[in-house]
C-alpha cells in the first residue's frame, strides 16, 4: 500500500512539475521562419527581442542572411562572462523585422529611405540573477547615409525571463526606438516607436507546453511643412494562443491570434493570424521543416490577405547548424517577397 501511495505522489509531482522548457542549442531567423514565422517556439532569435535570452545562449555566434530585398542580414555573438553575466552584440545591414517587427537592432524596419545605405549596431547583456530570474538590457544605434548627411537613431530594450514556478515561465520584453527625424527640403518628419511583448509558457506535461502571447505596439509620427503640421498615431495589439508539442521524433508548434490596428484612435484594420510549423528529427544531422503562416483581414480590408507555405531544413554538424528557408505566397502565386529565401548559420560551444 505504501509503495502505491508513493507512486501516486510521484505521478502527481511529475504532472505539476514537468520537464524544463525545450530550448534548442542552435537556430536563427531561418528556423523560425520555416516553422511558419512561429512566435511560440524558443530559439536564439529570441535574443533579438528579449536580451535576457542571452543567458540561455551563452558562447554563441550566429549569422542571418536574406536574399530577397529588405529581408535583412545580420551577425551576432553572445559570450559568457563568469557564471552570471553574458555580453553580446549584433550588427545589422538593411534589416527586416521578422517575427519581431520592432526589435531595436532593426531601427529602420519601416524601410524609410530604403534605398539609402544604413547599418544598425546593438550591444546587450544578460544576467542570471537567481535560478528563477534572468534580466537583460540592450542599446542600439542606426546610422543612415542620407544626402551625404549621417542620420542617427537610438533604441533601448529591456527584458526578463521569470520562472514563476517550475511549470510557468514568463518572457517579457520592451523595445523603444527613441524619437528621430528626417528632413526633406522644407518638410520634416519626426518618428518614435515602442513595443511591449509578453509570453507565458505553461508546461502542461513533459511533452506539451501551452503558450499565450500579447504584443502592444505604438508608432507616433509628426509631419511638419511650411504650411501645416499633422500627427499620425498608430497602435496595434496582438493576442495569440498556441502550443509546443515535442517528442523524440518531432516538434509541432502552432496557434491562432487576433490583431487590432488603430490610427488616430480609430479602427483601421483587424485580422486573424495562423502560425503552424513542424520539424522532424530524422537524424541528428538533418532536420526537415514545414510551416504555414496566414493573415486574414476582416471587414476593414477583406481583400488584403495572404497565406504562405514555408519550407526549410537544418543541417547539424558538430556544434554548427545551417538552416535554410523558402516561402511561397499562395495568394499572389509567387515567392514571398518578405524573406522569400533565408539562411542562418549558428555555432554554440
Amino acid at each position: 500500500m505504501r509503495k502505491i501511495f508513493i507512486l501516486i505522489v510521484l505521478i502527481a509531482f511529475n504532472t505539476i512539475y514537468p520537464q524544463s522548457l525545450f530550448i534548442p542549442d542552435n537556430g536563427g531567423a531561418a528556423r523560425v521562419s520555416s516553422l511558419g514565422q512561429n512566435p511560440y517556439i524558443t530559439d536564439p532569435e529570441n535574443m533579438r527581442n528579449n536580451p535576457a535570452w542571452g543567458s540561455y545562449y551563452r558562447n554563441m555566434v550566429g549569422i542571418n542572411y536574406g536574399i530577397q530585398p529588405n529581408s535583412g542580414q545580420h551577425i551576432g555573438a553572445n559570450i559568457g562572462c563568469g557564471d552570471v553575466f553574458t555580453i553580446g552584440a549584433f550588427y545589422n545591414r538593411n534589416s527586416s523585422g521578422g517575427i519581431y517587427p520592432l526589435t531595436i537592432d532593426n531601427l529602420n524596419v519601416l524601410h524609410i529611405d530604403e534605398n539609402k545605405n544604413y547599418s544598425n549596431y546593438e550591444i546587450f547583456t544578460s544576467a542570471a540573477i537567481t535560478p528563477a530570474i534572468t534580466l537583460g538590457g540592450g542599446f542600439a544605434l542606426a546610422d543612415i547615409a542620407d544626402y551625404d548627411v549621417n542620420k542617427k537613431k537610438y533604441g533601448l530594450n529591456l527584458g526578463a525571463i521569470i520562472k514563476v514556478q517550475e511549470n510557468i515561465i514568463i518572457d517579457a520584453a520592451a523595445n523603444m526606438n527613441l524619437p528621430y527625424s528626417f528632413d526633406y527640403n522644407t518638410d520634416k518628419i519626426e518618428i518614435s516607436r515602442s513595443s511591449y511583448n509578453l509570453r507565458v509558457f505553461y508546461l502542461q506535461s513533459p511533452k506539451l507546453t501551452l503558450v499565450s502571447q500579447i504584443n502592444h505596439n505604438k508608432f507616433n509620427e509628426d509631419y511638419t511643412t511650411d504650411e501645416y503640421k499633422t500627427n499620425i498615431y498608430i497602435d496595434y495589439t496582438e493576442i495569440k494562443a498556441g502550443l509546443i508539442y515535442k517528442n523524440d521524433l518531432a516538434l509541432l508548434s502552432g496557434g491562432v491570434g487576433y490583431s487590432i490596428v488603430g490610427t488616430n484612435n480609430h479602427l483601421s484594420a483587424d485580422y486573424a493570424v495562423i502560425n503552424i510549423g513542424a520539424e522532424l528529427y530524422i537524424s541528428k544531422f538533418f532536420i526537415p521543416r514545414i510551416g504555414y503562416d496566414g493573415k486574414y483581414f476582416t471587414k476593414t480590408n477583406p481583400f488584403q490577405q495572404w497565406s504562405n507555405i514555408d519550407l526549410g531544413a537544418g543541417i547539424n554538424i558538430y556544434k554548427f547548424q545551417l538552416d535554410g528557408f523558402y516561402s511561397y505566397d499562395f495568394k499572389h502565386k509567387e515567392t514571398s517577397k518578405y524573406n522569400g529565401v533565408y539562411l542562418s548559420l549558428s555555432y554554440k560551444n
